[in-house]
């Protein structure tokens, strides 16, 4: 059976391979992958009278319309590449009355921005195409003033709009429903106004009205009369729209929509930009992009939520959402019913496959097909694999990293390239302006920029940067790279510093990274660093007020153990930490109102392990003052002068020393120069000095190993950066926390006097990025107004987050669909401001060339694997038949063999193991048959010396496997300790006395056996034994064993024998199981307390008449009345009380009779005598001795009670008259 399931695996295996390869890979990533969303595009959205939703969506490689019904549901999907071209951009789409689609295109010559053809493609509203209603060459470069075609207005008879012609607009009229071509009108010269157009809208009355940069209107008429208007305020309209007798705009700035009559420019906001459309989620209108007003005022607008579009759809007043522009294949049931299909018929064949593999060929296939077949498949799934999900994919991140490192050294060039031009950090609009006048002219051809190349006295150009993008990530990046695994982590306030400044000690003495948090919740990202640093305990610096409760009942929930230090203020929060480490001789001593002095000495403090006190100007804390007076402390480096820390403060540590600077850079420099002894000058780390978490999660990873913190920023004066440069050996050394806009590549460079290589500049679109409300354009070679919202240039939905972050932290990239195609944005800090705000450098490439690199590299690296796989499979073939035709011949020999021939010679010659294994088998067949007979023989023996139940709990299954390593520890295990002794002694020879031994074993050893015991030890007088089973199953096998030693001192009596008496005692507890002895002799062996206070018992029962006795809690588990017992009392075994009591169902008759009739009086006694009444308890076992004198337990009572009576040395405990004498 399980050689068919076998073979139906290998065959469906084989057989969907095949067909995933050539036909289903595809259809699942459609389906299942989930779309990436920076490989298409959404565009010129419209939206017609009845609520009906155009857009194009534009893919990787096709470009679709796209039709949604008025409740977001899609009506249709049309691939229009093939009518449109491949090498284009997509404008606006109109709407007409009669609800025509008219389609703005622009071709581009590939691999270029260069526009060469402008078009009109008309559709019905059915997606069908009806014709290409204009078309004209022209050679432009593609920029923010690309439009050369009007946005679009018409009337029952014609469609009209207009074609921006060098420093003219020519006036078109396309008559609806006629096939006869296009109409001019008019034409408007437009003199130098013509570089200055943002868009411009054609009406009915073939009058034009043009956006300008600076925010005006102008509104070209028949009659030469010009009108213009100028917005209030800066304003940028970027789209029109027409509305019948009106006309609406859009300022891009403010997302304000304006709507106008015709006849006169009187611009009114018709909806406010700030006016909230959503009051649960506080959605703005202005957020949505982009926006699309219908001809009779309804409004459409997209937003984007967490990569997918959300549809907003009504009018002014009232704007719901009303689903989502997924257009996926998931949702394709055609894809689905495909899919289904391909794997039923895999199956099918699969299923006939193997029904004849079964059937006709009965499971039987030669071994040179089979193992061919089966090496074969393994070599073409390998290198399909290999070659699909390893090669290519790594092949392809690593050019697409040394694209982006290409790009972001290009951006640096520039970035150094504008400075030198503009000679200084303060961005000036008019000369950056100037300067990319100058670029975007020589766009067509590559540019380069180089920075002047400096001396250098380093031995590497490369150092290592550990950051993220915010100073949360950064900490995460410094702990992964400084510990694989931590048990402890110190979780800090990620916005404010002054509870975590002294925990870099604490850190270094527990190995732990440092880590930061929001103030109420567990910042996601921590959370999953905790977890992949395997982190047991995390400590909590400072008070609920900056890390909440919240989080520490999170940290509880999710299984850390949560240690918080906390005192009523900073101050006290310090020495919290400093009480943590202990014993201490020195101190640090800084202020307690900047960060930058702590954390410079953060990492030598922790090496050194000496707390960090903060300390207020003028006077010390109560906290502060208790810990110093606790403290044998002899000396105090103090961080700054008299003007940080007074000398009152100074003057109460012991043997002060200020360590001064003229600011927290010079007093950096004091601090690395006062301890360069104490620290590895080759573990240098580089942080800014302008905010503090990057310098303390970093001041962790530096103390950890055994290096320092250099504050640093971009003006320093040359003695610091000389003194920094002369530090390490080698840049490669250096380590750097934080991103590019907090600590530049260039300025490590430049301190370390590294030279920069010049790089090659090709890049289609660059704007330097400033904030000024939002992001907008302060500068582009694209020819971007001033102002123009970020949001809006068309580079992805978070396009301004990621500025933010680029901001604040390092180089940020990613990948982008731009109406040319994929690109790559890349987001990088210049060091420069403007009017205080940061700026940042803003670049998208084309990734055509790394495409097509790509696509090259993976046809050769394809090729190189068909060769190979080629290569292998011959001479997996030839291989494979040369070892089948030895291992014929080996099968017939092995045939003649087990029919008997064990003299039969195997003639296999092969050089390799089948000869080897022929020769073995031809020896094997000469010892088959003795080596049998001595195992059977060896086999039968074995369990002789050690059980095999004894193996089975010890978790053995064979006794080869079985050495001193074998133990076992089991709780609450019933074992039984039994002993006998025979009644008389005579002079008898040893065979005797181990005979009559022997003969007492074998008559009990095999009850314990059939009570689910075991025997793990043999004694001349007994044996110890455990159970598997309850208690009562070892009472039962005792009451067996005493009832066959009665028949056996019977037969023995009748002979002449001498007789045995025999004492069992029951007990509970743990019990070590094992082996002991030397690697040529073991025995079993048991190790448990209970096996030490076994044979004191069990003498007591020789000298009390106790045939079987237990333990409470063995007696406690059996059932009410089942079987006659007394309470014996406790019983003082090696300082341990134990309960003893006799359980008499086996006694001697006449011994049984006494016990019963008088047990209400032996456990009245017993009662009066562990009170303390021990005349009325000797009395008592007096009264039942005088009726048998054959009760051992009353006797040894009675003279115990009477030994209390005279003595003053009380026995409280049960024992014997001769244990009794002996202690006297």
């Amino acid at each position: 059976m399980f050689k068919k399931v076998l073979s139906l695996i290998i065959i469906f295996v084989a057989i969907f391979s095949l067909v995933f390869i050539s036909y289903a890979n595809g259809l699942i990533s459609k389906i299942f992958i989930q779309t990436n969303h920076g490989n298409t595009l959404e565009c010129s959205h419209a939206v017609d009278r009845s609520g009906n939703i155009y857009y194009i969506l534009k893919e990787q490689n096709q470009s679709s319309l796209i039709s949604l019904d008025s409740t977001g549901r899609q009506v249709y999907k049309k691939n229009i590449l093939s009518v449109v071209g491949k090498d284009c951009i997509f404008d606006s789409i109109y709407v007409s009355q009669d609800k025509s689609l008219l389609l703005t295109v622009y071709n581009l010559i590939p691999n270029t921005s260069t526009i060469k053809q402008v078009g009109v493609y008309m559709f019905r509203d059915d997606g069908s195409f009806v014709a290409q209603v204009f078309k004209r060459d022209v050679e432009r470069f593609y920029d923010s003033k690309f439009r050369l075609i009007s946005n679009m207005s018409d009337d029952d008879k014609n469609i009209y709009f207009g074609f921006l012609n060098g420093t003219s607009v020519d006036i078109f009229a396309y008559e609806k429903g006629n096939k006869s071509p296009i109409i001019s009108t008019n034409e408007y010269p437009l003199g130098d106004i013509s570089n200055k157009i943002n868009t411009f809208f054609v009406l009915p009355s073939g009058e034009a009205i043009f956006s300008l940069e600076g925010g005006s209107l102008l509104k070209k008429s028949r009659n030469n009369v010009d009108t213009t208007y100028k917005f209030s305020g800066k304003t940028i309209v970027d789209r029109f729209w027409f509305g019948g007798n009106q006309f609406y705009c859009r300022d891009a700035m403010s997302g304000s929509i304006y709507v106008s009559t015709l006849s006169k420019l009187d611009p009114a906001i018709v909806i406010n930009g700030n006016k909230v459309i959503s009051d649960k989620e506080g959605i703005r209108f202005g957020q949505l992009d982009p926006v699309a007003v219908g001809n009779v005022g309804n409004v459409m607008g997209i937003l984007d939520k967490n990569g997918i579009n959300s549809i907003f759809l009504g009018g002014f007043a009232f704007l719901p959402e009303i689903g989502k522009t997924d257009t996926s294949d998931r949702n394709d049931l055609t894809l689905w019913f495909l899919l289904v299909g391909i794997l039923a018929g895999t199956i099918i064949v699969s299923l006939l496959l193997w029904d004849f593999y079964c059937k006709f060929l009965h499971m039987r296939l030669s071994i040179l097909y089979r193992q061919g077949f089966l090496v074969i498949l393994v070599i073409f799934l390998a290198l399909y694999f290999l070659t699909s999900y390893i090669i290519v994919p790594k092949s392809e991140e690593m050019q697409s990293k040394m694209y982006l490192t290409e790009q972001v050294k290009a951006g640096q060039m520039f970035i150094a390239a504008f400075k030198a031009d503009s000679g200084g950090t303060q961005l000036d609009i008019n000369k950056s302006s100037a300067f990319f006048d100058r670029f975007r002219e020589n766009l067509s051809s590559s540019l380069s920029f180089a920075q002047s190349v400096k001396e250098t006295n380093t031995g590497g150009d490369t150092f290592k940067r550990l950051a993220g993008q915010d100073r949360y990530e950064t900490a995460i990046q410094i702990a992964k790279t400084g510990w694989q695994q931590s048990e402890y982590a110190m979780l800090a306030y990620g916005e404010n510093y002054p509870d975590a400044l002294a925990a870099v000690p604490l850190a270094k003495k527990q190995n732990a990274p440092i880590l930061l948090t929001d103030k109420d919740s567990l910042n996601p990202i921590t959370s999953t660093a905790l977890r992949d640093l395997k982190v047991k305990t995390v400590y909590i610096i400072g008070g609920k007020v900056v890390i909440s409760a919240a989080i520490e009942n999170q940290l509880t929930s999710d299984g850390y153990s949560v240690k918080r230090i906390a005192g009523q203020d900073k101050y006290a929060t310090a020495i919290k930490i400093a009480e943590e480490l202990g014993d201490i001789k020195e101190v640090a001593v800084t202020t307690g109102d900047d960060y930058a002095d702590a954390l410079s000495i953060g990492a030598i403090a922790a090496q050194k392990q000496m707390p960090i006190i903060l300390v207020p100007k003028d006077n010390l804390t109560s906290s502060i003052q208790n810990y110093l007076s606790t403290k044998n402390i002899e000396k105090a480096y103090v961080i700054g002068d008299q003007f940080l820390i007074s000398d009152n403060v100074v003057g109460k540590f012991k043997n002060p020393e200020r360590i001064l600077g003229k600011n927290k850079y010079d007093r950096n420099i004091a601090i690395l120069d006062k301890f360069k002894d104490g620290f590895q000058r080759d573990k240098l780390c580089l942080a800014t000095g302008e905010n503090f978490a990057d310098a303390l999660t970093g001041a962790g990873y530096a103390a950890k190993n055994n290096g320092a913190v250099a504050l640093v920023k971009s003006d320093l004066p040359v003695s610091n950066n000389n003194f920094i440069k002369g530090i390490p050996t080698s840049l490669a050394n250096v380590t750097v926390f934080g991103g590019e806009s907090v600590v530049p590549s260039s300025l490590v460079q430049e301190i370390f006097g590294v030279s920069l290589k010049p790089q090659t500049l090709n890049t289609a679109d660059i704007s330097f990025m400033a904030k000024d409300g939002g992001y907008s354009v302060a500068a582009s070679n694209t020819r971007r107004e001033v102002g123009f919202p970020a949001a809006l240039m068309g580079y992805g939905k978070n396009f301004s987050s990621e500025i933010q972050k680029a901001e604040t932290n390092t180089v940020i990239s990613y990948e982008v669909m731009t109406q040319r195609g994929r690109g790559l944005c890349v987001l990088m800090p210049t060091g420069l401001t403007l009017s205080g705000s940061p700026v940042t450098l803003s670049m998208v490439v084309g990734l055509d060339s790394l495409d097509k690199d790509t696509s090259v590299m993976t046809g050769t690296v394809t090729n190189y694997m068909r060769i190979i796989g080629l290569v292998l499979v011959l001479l997996v073939i030839l291989v494979e038949y040369f070892n089948v035709f030895n291992v014929r011949k080996l099968k017939k020999g092995v045939d003649e063999i087990a029919a008997g021939d064990y003299g039969r010679e195997i003639d296999v010659h092969s050089g390799d193991e089948i000869e080897d294994l022929s020769d073995s088998i031809r020896a094997l067949a000469l010892n088959i048959l003795s080596t049998t007979i001595s195992l059977d023989k060896l086999n039968a023996s074995y369990y002789r010396f050690v059980p095999l139940r004894f193996l089975e709990i010890l978790g053995e299954t064979h006794i080869e496997n079985v050495g001193k390593r074998s133990q076992g520890y089991k709780e609450n295990m019933v074992m039984m300790f039994l002993r006998f002794k025979f009644l008389t002694s005579r002079g008898e020879r040893s065979e005797e006395i181990f005979a009559k031994i022997n003969d007492v074993v074998e008559n009990i050893v095999p009850i314990v056996s059939e009570n689910k015991g075991t025997v793990y030890n043999f004694f001349p007088n007994g044996f110890n034994a455990v159970f598997e089973g309850s208690s009562e199953v070892a009472l039962q096998a005792a009451l067996r064993i005493r009832e066959v030693l009665g028949a056996l001192n019977q037969q023995w009596k009748r002979n002449g024998q001498d007789e045995v008496d025999i004492r069992i005692f029951i007990t509970k507890g743990n019990i070590m199981l094992g082996f002991i002895g030397d690697e040529k002799r073991m025995e079993p062996a048991a190790i448990s307390n209970e096996t030490q206070k076994a044979w004191p018992i069990i003498q007591l029962c020789f000298d009390s008449d106790i045939y079987i006795a237990c333990t409470e809690e063995i007696q406690k588990e059996q059932p009410q009345g089942a079987y006659r017992n007394r309470k014996i009392g406790e019983v003082a075994i090696r300082e341990e009380k134990v309960q003893l009591f006799d359980l008499y169902d086996s006694d001697p008759y006449t011994l049984l009779k006494v016990k019963e009739v008088h047990a209400d009086k032996f456990e009245l006694g017993v009662n009066l005598f562990r009170k303390g009444d021990y005349a009325k308890a000797r009395n008592i076992f007096m009264d039942i001795i005088k009726h048998s004198s054959q009760d051992g337990a009353a006797r040894n009572y009675m003279y115990i009670a009477e030994h209390n009576l005279r003595s003053e040395q009380k026995q409280n405990a049960y024992t014997t008259i001769y244990e009794l004498e002996r202690m006297r």
